[in-house]
């Protein structure tokens, strides 16, 4: 009935917790767990092998012999399940409730309207605190729509079950993809509704060597912005287009404040340029507003006469 899929790399301190947070599952239905792990340097594989020879009518593993990367690893994981609905739990992250798949697949069943479901989750930092995450903190079960997840990511990938087979192919560029989950919910979206669940049922984990929590907020934003650039090209609603490009423009105007805010000039003039070739509310957005106000305090400065100038012609103009 379900494939959970599970991919990892570098977990030794972690899979084991995955592992059993899925095999713990009571449910009515069978299921099946698929480990793909990415050729780890550490000792992953071994503790892999040991609950694989244990659990060998539950668990399929395939362990890549070179590393092919994330996205690759995911594919290929994925198309090893024949199961009407799979969910997703990577191998740092675990699930605390032995009800989540049953809920879950409960709900997919009595809703055909409905494409996937998640819920919400705790994170568990290094220090061993766990909070509530604050991606979604909804009381009540709430219904969302591709318009909705199109505006900003509200799915942690260890809460999600969706229905298997609605993509029928993936993009060419989803494989070099810097981010994975979020194509998945959109195109997963495109043929159907989105229920959030208001229950803590899994825990993501916030650790130096996560793909995104050991990362600067800066390539944190450059690999969202290039993901979008990328799915804003594919076959969406031009509503949902529109987000998207929303999104992307609140990403960029982030990522450039903090370029300007760590002195990175060369850095930030070089994607200035690209933006604002691309989007002209960038350029306006920059010259007008931001950019007079980061060097307001050097008054002699010919630049910032200019841009003052500019900037009074402007709200004159746009009155």
């Amino acid at each position: 009935m379900v494939s959970v899929l599970m991919i990892t790399y570098k977990h030794e301190n972690f899979i084991a917790q995955a592992i059993e947070g899925v095999l713990e599952q009571k449910a009515n239905f069978p299921f099946e767990l698929i480990i793909c792990e990415d050729a780890s340097p550490d000792g992953t594989s071994k503790i892999i092998q040991k609950y694989k020879d244990q659990y060998s009518d539950k668990i399929i593993y395939v362990r890549n012999e070179v590393n092919i990367g994330m996205m690759q690893n995911f594919i290929n994981g994925l198309k090893l399940s024949k199961s009407p609905y799979v969910a997703i739990c990577d191998g740092d992250d675990y699930w605390c409730d032995e009800s989540k798949l049953q809920k879950q697949v409960d709900f997919l069943i009595a809703n055909a309207g409905f494409a996937l479901c998640f819920h919400s989750v705790y994170e568990l930092n290094e220090k061993g605190e766990l909070s509530r995450n604050g991606k979604n903190t909804e009381i009540d079960e709430y219904t969302y729509s591709i318009d909705d997840l199109a505006s900003g990511n509200i799915i942690h990938t260890p809460s999600v079950v969706f229905r298997n087979g609605l993509i029928k192919n993936f993009p060419a560029w989803y494989k070099d993809s810097p981010v994975g989950d979020y194509v998945l919910h959109m195109f997963n979206a495109k043929h159907g509704l989105i229920k959030y669940l208001p229950l803590s049922m899994a825990v993501y984990r916030v650790h130096n060597g996560g793909v995104w929590s050991g990362l600067m907020r800066t390539s944190v934003l450059d690999r969202w912005i290039s993901m979008l650039n990328n799915l804003i090209k594919e076959h969406f609603d031009p509503s949902v287009k529109e987000k998207l490009f929303l999104q992307k423009r609140k990403y960029i105007v982030e990522y450039l404040r903090l370029l300007m805010q760590e002195n990175d000039w060369q850095l930030f003039l070089d994607k200035l340029a690209i933006f604002s070739t691309a989007d002209d509310y960038i350029a306006q957005l920059w010259l007008i507003e931001y950019y007079p106000k980061y060097i307001q305090g050097i008054k002699k400065s010919r630049t910032y006469k200019l841009a003052s100038s500019l900037q009074k012609i402007y709200k004159k103009f746009h009155k």
